[in-house]
């Protein structure tokens, strides 16, 4: 059985204590933590794009996650999510190298690698040792690269946003660390570029409508004859 080894005086005197750590506590530290998806462009159709989810320490100090979520929604279902991987490209991911298990669900389903239009959700959990990866102040990591196509006739731009209740942060406690700011992305699929004509073109298109313009003429002439 555990047994309190505190003695009784300095039992006595543990709220006193504790009250003036409570009135000489540093403030809370200003900035928050955020959390951004990626825009991108992406032609109509297409396939095997991406775009990459990332969190922002924007605070003064550390915090040390352990876990993670994010869920995403494109509210039209015209862009469908493929996958999403540990694999991000423009930051670092957040668990790398620590036997990492990021999962994917896909329209609230079980965790499978079936495609999804416009809802999906990723997260993943600290495997390496220690009570999870402290991300630095100001320092920005990777938490999935996101895998969508584009269907034929889509005409962008398209919002992408996170999902409300699905997108967490939580320590090793299991207790939620508080987000700040969730910014969206956009998908943007531009129009195909309409071919301006040749110099050839124009130059032969002229001749042909001086020719035209002229048989009048000549057969007033032909006819006066």
């Amino acid at each position: 059985m555990k047994t309190n080894s505190i003695s009784e005086p300095y039992r006595l005197l543990l709220p006193v204590a504790v009250a003036f750590g409570l009135l000489g506590a540093a403030p809370a530290l200003a900035g928050t933590i955020d959390v951004s998806i990626q825009s991108v462009s992406a032609s109509a159709p297409s396939s095997g794009n991406s775009f990459e989810v990332d969190l922002t320490n924007n605070t003064a100090s550390a915090v040390v996650i352990d876990a993670f979520s994010f869920g995403l929604l494109e509210a039209s279902s015209t862009i469908v999510f493929t996958s999403a991987t540990a694999a991000t490209v423009n930051q670092t991911y957040i668990f790398a190298g620590a036997g990492n298990s990021f999962d994917v669900l896909f329209n609230g389903g079980v965790v499978s690698a079936s495609a999804g239009a416009g809802f999906l959700i990723g997260g993943d959990l600290w495997l390496g040792a220690g009570s999870g990866f402290s991300v630095g102040a100001g320092l920005e990591v990777g938490l999935g690269e996101v895998f969508f196509n584009v269907p034929s006739g889509a005409a962008g731009p398209y919002t992408v946003s996170f999902v409300a209740g699905q997108t967490s942060l939580a320590d090793i406690n299991s207790d939620s660390i508080p987000i700040g700011n969730e910014t969206s992305g956009t998908i943007t699929t531009p129009s195909s570029p309409v071919p301006e004509p040749s110099t050839l073109t124009l130059f032969g298109l002229a001749i042909a409508l001086l020719a035209w313009a002229r048989k009048p003429l000549v057969g007033n002439r032909t006819l006066r004859g």
